[in-house]
């Protein structure tokens, strides 16, 4: 049959010819049903050369309405695949209807009858007979889709049957009811409700001249219960990846409780802990890549780093398999940074280690320093299995391979565990300082109440040994018991207050919150994959480089303003001080009741602020004040000079390409992931 005959079957001509508009004429055509006509996918235009005006109707894709005409529709047969899984059904074959002549005159018919609804489901009645029943049938418009609020309804395409079952699921799960396929494949997909008295189906398929898929027909009312109050199915991990994606790019990390909570108050399904959780795996790997493929850089990384970085140390510790090598630990110590901190830094370092909360358990392990402006300075970083005495040791030994020894170097912990054998075995003369918070933390579990506390931090920060056991003393009368805690301290020679302090480091930080800064400054990165944790890192110390190194060009004058502003708040009150001068450079400094010993030439006070920190305490800026024309800036240690912090900061941390165009040296085997350190589900509630 011709296309044009079957055209003219939906012309609408009046006897008298006169043209009318086609919504107007098939309302009239059908007046008394119940039904609206749907027309927005037809082209109206006047024929040119018509002399009647005939009203010319076109279906926006001719070929698809023909592909209509033989609508795949399923028999009872079909029934046989109801609860079968996708993955386990055949091919099978489609049924097909009449391709007479009355058939394709009848299917058109019923198109133009078809329903046009807009609301959430596209609801039709059904009778007990399959020939009565009412079936929505339509060839309608490519959409953009929802993905947040699709709509599935007759006419409906999609780019393609992953999206469309994606839609789908999304569609159900809003609607609060479950599906069954029926059949699934790449040519049509067919699906009922899963509840067994619901008569609601839907059937897709391809459109082999176009190769998007479209909703052929949907009948049926759901009847159904909601289902999302017991975990609808059809909430997979990766409809969760879906919903969870835009959370995690715009926050960067999310906890699967919180996503668990958020999806419940937007969709109203409750779901179990491990499923949300698995589905943010997935997202991230959407985000930063898959995470298994990152540890097959890391040799690649290592190589450009070092090539692109003069004295950096890369340290990498591999296990051997059947299957291959698996990445162990890593260190890493940029060159920039590690001759920085032997110019310009004090020989003080915070160690600390933080979990990685990505796919694979893991610690980062970092060494972290201080500069002359008292802002955190990263010298060496890395990732291990976990904290224990092994990673420890082996991370300190390349520790000591980047820098060395310096003199007066001060390891500063809260005594992890591992570390303080790690510690002596290394660096058997640095002087180890124990955190006082994390000391605390530990004593207060046995011995509470506010004035315990008191004590405890009086003598912490005293400067002088003749303080400290005024505290201790103190402490004796108060608690015996707890009197005993801190001398079992001292056997162990465990250093806590600032009267053990040594005074080459010139730091008198009782506490390891430089490494505590340093955990947070990393905090978005260790949810990312391994090479995305390690170069972004990489990152933000090129980045801090040059903004510091951009900084100190500026300033002027001898000391950092970090000092000067410190000292001219010191120095206010200095006239309530009485100095009584013994030579040019000795001096008694009085206030009230309390007398100290301050000697210029050798920068020291007999109440120890003056050696321990590097800056002159307030009697020896007393003595300073009272000398005509001296300067207290000749009286700061070389540390806190602008000179030294210009130092710090003044090699560069070179940018590198995309790791695609990294320069890979010898044939070592690409690194797999970390043996066994997989991340469990279902621990975190």
């Amino acid at each position: 049959m011709h296309k044009d005959d079957k055209i003219c079957e939906i012309y609408v001509v009046l006897d008298d010819a006169t043209p009318i508009a086609v919504e107007e004429g098939l309302q009239k055509s059908n007046e008394g049903t119940r039904y609206n006509l749907r027309t927005q996918s037809y082209q109206v235009h006047q024929i040119e050369g018509s002399p009647c005006g005939l009203i010319d109707v076109e279906s926006r894709n001719l070929s698809e309405m023909q592909q209509n005409n033989n609508a795949e529709v399923e028999d009872e047969s079909d029934e046989e695949y109801v609860g079968m899984d996708v993955g386990t059904m055949g091919d099978g074959t489609e049924n097909t209807g009449s391709s007479d002549e009355d058939s394709v005159s009848k299917e058109v018919d019923e198109d133009l009858e078809i329903e046009s609804e807009k609301s959430y489901h596209s609801l039709y009645n059904s009778s007990d007979s399959d020939d009565d029943e009412q079936v929505e049938v339509f060839e309608g418009e490519i959409y953009e889709v929802d993905e947040d609020n699709p709509i599935i309804e007759v006419g409906r395409k999609f780019e393609d049957v992953y999206h469309y079952r994606r839609s789908l699921e999304h569609f159900a799960i809003l609607g609060e009811f479950s599906v069954t396929y029926i059949k699934s494949d790449q040519r049509r997909v067919i699906t009922r409700c899963a509840s067994k008295d619901c008569p609601w189906r839907v059937h897709a398929s391809r459109l082999p001249e176009e190769g998007v898929f479209q909703v052929k027909t949907m009948h049926g009312e759901h009847l159904c219960s909601s289902v999302n109050k017991s975990g609808n199915k059809m909430a997979t991990k990766n409809w969760v990846a879906d919903r969870v994606i835009e959370w995690l790019r715009n926050e960067g990390e999310v906890a699967p409780s919180e996503l668990r909570r958020r999806l419940m108050e937007k969709y109203r399904v409750e779901l179990p802990y491990h499923r949300v959780w698995r589905g943010k795996e997935i997202a991230m790997s959407i985000i930063h890549g898959c995470w298994d493929h990152s540890y097959s850089k890391i040799m690649a990384f290592k190589e450009e780093l070092v090539r692109r970085n003069h004295g950096t140390v890369v340290k990498l510790d591999k296990v051997q398999q059947h299957d291959g090598w698996h990445f162990r630990r890593i260190f890493i110590s940029i060159g920039a940074c590690s001759i920085g901190f032997l110019t310009g830094c004090r020989p003080f370092l915070g160690l600390d280690g933080c979990h990685l909360k990505g796919k694979f358990k893991g610690v980062m392990l970092a060494a972290t320093s201080i500069d002359g402006a008292n802002k955190l300075f990263p010298v060496a970083y890395g990732i291990a299995e976990s904290e224990n005495i092994e990673s420890w040791t082996w991370f300190l030994s390349a520790l000591y391979e980047a820098i060395g020894m310096p003199d007066g170097l001060v390891l500063a912990s809260d005594r992890q565990k591992g570390l303080e054998e790690a510690i002596s075995k290394i660096y058997p003369l640095a002087e180890h300082r124990t955190c006082v918070r994390h000391l605390y933390k530990n004593f207060k579990k046995k011995f509470a109440g506010n004035i315990l506390q008191r004590i405890v931090w009086t003598a912490a920060n005293a400067f002088t040994t003749t303080s400290y056991n005024s505290s201790l003393e103190e402490l004796k009368v108060v608690n015996m018991r707890a009197y005993e805690w801190f001398l079992d301290l001292e056997r162990k020679r465990e250093i806590w207050s600032r009267s053990q302090f040594g005074t080459i480091a010139k730091c008198h930080y009782i506490t390891n919150n430089i490494s505590e800064s340093f955990n947070a400054w990393v905090a978005d990165p260790r949810h990312r994959p391994v090479l995305d944790l390690l170069d972004i890192v990489r990152q933000k110390i090129m980045e801090m480089m040059d903004k510091r190194r951009t900084l100190g060009a500026k300033w002027k004058g001898k000391v950092v303003p970090f000092v000067m502003k410190n000292v001219r708040e010191l120095s206010m009150g200095l006239t309530e001080y009485q100095v009584r001068r013994s030579t040019d450079f000795k001096a008694e400094v009085s206030y009230k009741d309390k007398r100290c010993e301050v000697v210029l030439n050798e920068r020291k006070c007999t109440c120890r602020r003056w050696q321990v920190s590097g800056v002159p305490c307030v009697h020896a800026l007393a003595f300073i004040h009272s000398i005509r024309g001296a300067k207290w800036e000749d009286y700061i240690d070389d540390y806190f000079s602008v000179d030294k912090y210009r130092a710090t900061y003044h090699m560069e941390v070179a940018p590198m390409p995309d790791m695609n165009e990294w320069i890979t040296i010898g044939d070592d085997e690409p690194l797999l992931p970390p043996i066994s350190r997989r991340r469990l589900v279902g621990l975190e509630k």
